[in-house]
């Protein structure tokens, strides 16, 4: 099971991933040029989530502050 949500320029793609036979869900950033999984919760932090909409929400959220630093 996993839910979606892309970034302003439509390279990543943030989904969330519910962790098998647990209640608790995990984002993953997928390059979506490379088709490669670029950076999830679980190796970043060991942070799950209660629901995929809140784990969506924070890799997007993480995608913002990566594309903050790349900026400045």
């Amino acid at each position: 099971m996993s839910d979606r949500a892309a970034d302003l320029d439509g390279r990543y793609r943030v989904e969330a991933r519910c962790l098998p036979f647990t209640p608790s869900w995990f984002w993953e950033v997928i390059d979506t040029l490379q088709g490669a999984i670029v950076e999830n919760s679980l190796a970043l932090s060991r942070t799950v989530y209660l629901s995929s909409a809140e784990a969506v929400a924070a890799g997007l959220r993480y995608l913002d502050g990566t594309a903050a630093r790349k900026a400045a």
